[in-house]
């Protein structure tokens, strides 16, 4: 029920380049002065949010927004999700930390990261977008306190954003 949902649930809804990571923080702070415990928080892209210093360094923005997250996290003894978008090289491949858009600090920073990437075929290869249908693989890229470097096979339904593991023997239905 929706009782049971917003006791645990909070929704921090703030348009690109429309508050400093000062105000977010400020609103979280808010909130667990209310009796909430973000023990977990997902932030949608940190670089989109507004940055105080000079725009001619996008790696130092990332480094800095990011590591306010972190310093969140930390703070709060939370699980945060930052989610960030892989450079276009990355294109057709199982993207890695070195793909992480406007600074590798970010990969740096995270404690775990994974990937979603496009299907892969019996040899292993990324599939074509053509190809994949409703499969993709989530590659574990790092995890600073676990084995990582192994993918996960996925079946996806885009539109109700549903994924779930893909297990031995599964064929992922074509889209559509």
């Amino acid at each position: 029920n929706n009782d049971r949902i917003h006791a645990h649930l909070r929704i921090l809804h703030i348009g690109v380049d429309q508050a400093s990571m000062d105000e977010v923080e400020a609103k979280i702070a808010e909130l667990c002065g209310d009796g909430w415990d973000p023990e977990e928080s997902i932030f949608d892209t940190p670089d989109h949010v507004v940055w105080g210093g000079s725009m001619d360094n996008a790696g130092m923005i990332a480094k800095t927004q990011y590591g306010k997250v972190k310093s969140l996290a930390q703070r709060y003894k939370a699980v945060m999700w930052a989610v960030i978008q892989a450079k276009q090289e990355a294109e057709g491949k199982i993207a890695t930390n070195k793909h992480a858009a406007w600074g590798y600090d970010k990969a740096r920073l995270a404690d775990i990261m994974f990937t979603i990437n496009p299907g892969l075929d019996e040899r292993g290869n990324p599939m074509s977008e053509k190809e994949m249908g409703n499969s993709r693989c989530l590659f574990v890229s790092k995890a600073r306190k676990s084995q990582a470097r192994f993918i996960i096979p996925l079946t996806t339904d885009f539109s109700t954003a549903y994924i779930t593991e893909q297990l031995a023997g599964d064929k992922p239905e074509a889209d559509g």
